[in-house]
């Protein structure tokens, strides 16, 4: 023979709505977490990208000035990568002490939602003259 037991078995309403709130204010933090950490990703890959466009932006510009043996004062442009719009601009100024060298200055701009970035990069490059 089969004896029921009765007794507690199971969660009683109080524990499953304590529950319930305690899963409905957790939530929304979680999800505000998401966010910030999908903006923050956005912007680490546009910092990202401004300093891959450096990477290959000076070298080009030490070329072009090696080739042409001077350097332009200033030289400015934009590009995009996906919806991202991206602005630079460089401006060279000689070293008073050396004219073969030049302080060169690339600043890469963008935008993202309410905010605006901009990243420095400086170098120096030296241009030997041509023997005279």
């Amino acid at each position: 023979m089969t004896t029921l037991r009765i007794g507690k078995a199971g969660f009683t309403l109080i524990e499953v709505l304590v529950s319930v709130v305690i899963l409905a204010a957790g939530a929304p933090l979680v999800m505000q977490a998401l966010a910030r950490v999908s903006y923050a990703h956005a912007v680490a890959e546009q910092h990202a990208t401004a300093y891959l466009f450096a990477a290959s932006k000076l070298p080009e510009i030490d070329l072009a000035a090696r080739e042409a043996r001077e350097l332009k004062d200033h030289e400015e442009g934009s590009f995009r990568i996906g919806n991202q719009a991206f602005e630079w601009q460089v401006v060279a100024t000689p070293v008073a002490d050396d004219p073969d060298l030049a302080s060169v200055l690339l600043m890469v701009s963008w935008g993202h939602g309410a905010n605006a970035y901009e990243r420095r990069f400086e170098t120096l490059l030296r241009f030997p003259r041509e023997p005279s």
